[in-house]
Formats: C-alpha cells, structure tokens, sequence
C-alpha cells in the first residue's frame, strides 16, 4: 500500500492541475525480467503497477512499479538469486497509428534496489544490496479495445549498478 501511495504522489507532482481533465489511466502488467551482469545474465518473473494521464492524445506522464521476481542462475554449483524494485517516472511520447493502435516510447527517471546472493557450492549464501537512480527508457504498442480499456506490450530498459535490468510485459489497462 505504500507503494501505491508513493506513485500516486509522484504522478500528482508531475501532472499539473490544468491537466485533470485529462485521460486517467492505470494498470498492471506481468512480464519477465533480466539482469544483465558483468559475467552472468539471469531471467525471472516480475510485475507491474502503473497509472498515469494522457495530456494529449501524444504525449504522457507516467509512474510505475517495478518487482523484477526472482532472477537465478546455476552454474555448475555457483548460484546467484537477484531480487529486486524500480520505482520509475516517465514522460511518454505517444504515435496514433489508427483508433485502435498505439506506438510509443519513453524516457524517465528508474529508482532501483537489488540485492544480490551468492551461493557457493554448499558454503554460506553472501548478499550484497545496491541502489541508485538512474536514466530508464521503453519502447511498447497499445491496442485500444475500447475508450475504458487497452492493453500493451512493452520493453523498459535501465542501468543498474555494473549492469542493466531489462522488463518486457503484458498489461492490461484501464482509462477514466
């Protein structure tokens, strides 16, 4: 709940009060994660949460959270296991190419945690946190089902400490 709370801050900050007649809109999204690190990469399972406002029929303001899953790696008795969250702000430029269908892309701010653990053949797991803030970039299509909902499939990318993190999903959303 405090997440949710933390986005719906960020998106009343960002949007300015002319702009409450505008296209409302929140959803939320499963898709798979990867972590990109200097030796291994590791894929798990995460969600999304989302809402934001269409100030025009091209261009957006956006804040979503990010959990990546559980990202793990075996290799030959080396485990690693990634967890992890992203709280991002966007702005989001939006292409019209019919009713129904929407291009789009995005650049923002992603404020990332993870944390890291090791395990070595059978030793004691070690665990390393990192966190930061930095740039975060999407690209995605939506399909326009009707004025109340859609759904979009998108990739966000940002970097994450020596790495980056990349997120494809699924989302569905809906607009009031």
């Amino acid at each position: 709940m405090k997440i949710l709370k933390r986005i719906g801050l960020v998106i009343c900050i960002a949007v300015p009060s002319t702009s409450f007649a505008a296209d409302w809109y929140i959803g939320l999204g499963i898709g798979q994660s990867y972590i990109d690190q200097p030796i291994f990469g590791e894929t798990g399972n995460g969600f999304k949460i989302f809402g934001g406002a269409n100030l025009n029929q091209y261009f957006a303001l956006e804040a979503s959270y990010v959990d990546i899953g559980y990202p793990t790696e075996d290799f030959f008795g080396l485990q690693t296991e990634y967890t992890g969250s992203q709280l991002n702000g966007w702005a989001k430029g939006i292409l019209p190419v019919s009713k129904k269908f929407d291009l789009f892309a995005k650049v923002g701010i992603v404020n990332w945690s993870l944390d890291k653990t090791t395990t070595s053949f059978g030793l004691p797991s070690q665990t390393t946190s990192s966190s930061g803030t930095d740039l975060g970039w999407g690209l995605g299509a939506a399909y326009n089902f009707s004025n109340m909902w859609s759904a979009q499939l998108e990739y966000e990318g940002a970097n994450v400490g020596d790495g980056s993190a990349t997120f494809w999903s699924i989302s569905g959303v809906y607009h009031f």
